[in-house]
């Protein structure tokens, strides 16, 4: 209740009493009602359609604040269902209110029944293996609000390159996790997600595994095929093999596992699934060009070399008169620059002399290269010698 009241100038202010308080007054007065609504908790049946059922709080003005409350029992029938509670979201079963229980906030005032199916289909899926997929019913035990079904032995899938170990929650599972044939199996309905169906995978145990060495440019690819010791979600140990360059002038330093993982030929390594490894490749000092004999009138020779990586290149060679050297990269650009100048090397060896010296060094990075001798004598062969090989 409240009364407008006047001062003594005729100004006016309001008075407020609590509903059965005890007044005095010494004049007419009138008194004026103040009315609160009650809170309106709302809950939604959640199935698909609009039905609703409404609980009035009231508003307790000793506390200032509506009184407090608790959720109401379920109203509500669903065909097929079993009702587990209160919650705060349509589609969302992570928290659930007992009716009985009280809110843990007041912020909420809608709230969605939760419901569980009382039987729901268990999918058991090949994963990789041949056969057909098949299901299972498994049923809702009130007591445990869980679903319970004995898991049945496989007879229906076969894969080539696996023996069955067991059933599993995902594609992969970790041994302690494998779910054998014959168990008896639970699944929460709060571990469902709001869904009412599960799928369980067949676990393979590989016979084999293929290894794919990759030459890294080297050599052609090599696959081999490797019978799986262990049992299922273990690693086997594996040998790291050595492998012969193609190119003389390199050997094998290591292999790369992964992008940051290097392992040497004879170590042991953890083999858990086909895996590609690459072979890292080191110079072994022999030269990349070692070659002596004539070049005919008029006609160029040419030899080719390959860097993996960054590589100082030393030149040796001997050219008889009107013979021109040059080394390219594989676009065709000139690399080669003599006794440290900006000259590319044109070494036209005198008429006055037989035969000309030449030599230098020079940085290269990865790539393919040629390097080049030509005879521009049209009438004449002539003599060379040549080394290329690592500087250092």
């Amino acid at each position: 209740w409240y009364s407008e009241e006047k001062n003594y100038s005729g100004y006016g202010s309001y008075k407020y009493y609590n509903d059965k308080e005890e007044i005095s007054f010494d004049a007419d007065k009138t008194l004026h009602a103040e009315w609160q609504d009650d809170k309106q908790i709302k809950y939604r049946k959640n199935d698909g359609t609009e039905a609703e059922h409404i609980q009035y709080v009231e508003y307790d003005f000793d506390k200032g604040d509506y009184k407090s409350w608790t959720f109401e029992e379920n109203p509500f029938a669903r065909n097929g269902y079993t009702f587990l509670g209160w919650s705060t979201s349509a589609n969302s079963a992570s928290t659930i209110y007992k009716p009985g229980t009280s809110p843990s906030s007041s912020y909420y005032t809608t709230f969605y029944a939760v419901w569980a199916k009382n039987t729901i289909t268990v999918t058991f899926d090949k994963n990789g293996g041949t056969g057909n997929n098949f299901t299972r019913d498994f049923n809702l035990d009130t007591s445990t609000m869980k679903y319970s079904g004995t898991l049945p032995a496989n007879t229906a899938f076969t894969n080539s390159n696996g023996t069955f170990s067991g059933w599993g929650i995902s594609t992969y599972a970790e041994a302690e996790d494998v779910l054998p044939a014959g168990e008896n199996l639970s699944i929460d309905s709060a571990n469902l997600g709001g869904k009412d169906t599960a799928t369980l995978y067949a676990l393979w145990n590989p016979k084999t595994y293929t290894v794919t060495l990759n030459l890294n440019g080297n050599g052609e690819k090599q696959t081999k095929t490797v019978t799986n010791t262990a049992s299922y979600g273990k690693a086997m140990k594996w040998t790291l093999p050595s492998v012969e360059s193609e190119l003389t002038y390199y050997k094998l330093r290591n292999w790369k596992l992964s992008y940051n993982q290097f392992a040497n030929a004879g170590q042991t390594i953890d083999l858990h699934s086909n895996k590609t490894i690459t072979a890292q490749w080191q110079l072994n000092g022999n030269p990349f060009v070692e070659e002596s004999g004539q070049i005919e009138k008029n006609i160029a020779k040419e030899w080719t070399f390959k860097l993996f990586g960054q590589a100082t290149v030393s030149v040796e060679a001997t050219l008889n008169k009107n013979l021109y050297a040059y080394l390219l990269d594989e676009t065709g650009y000139q690399k080669w620059k003599n006794n440290n100048t900006m000259d590319p090397i044109y070494p036209e060896v005198s008429s006055k002399k037989e035969k000309e010296k030449i030599s230098g060094s020079i940085e290269l990075s990865a790539g393919t290269y040629y390097y080049i001798i030509n005879n521009e004598n049209k009438f004449v062969t002539r003599d060379f010698s040549i080394t290329v090989k690592p500087a250092n």
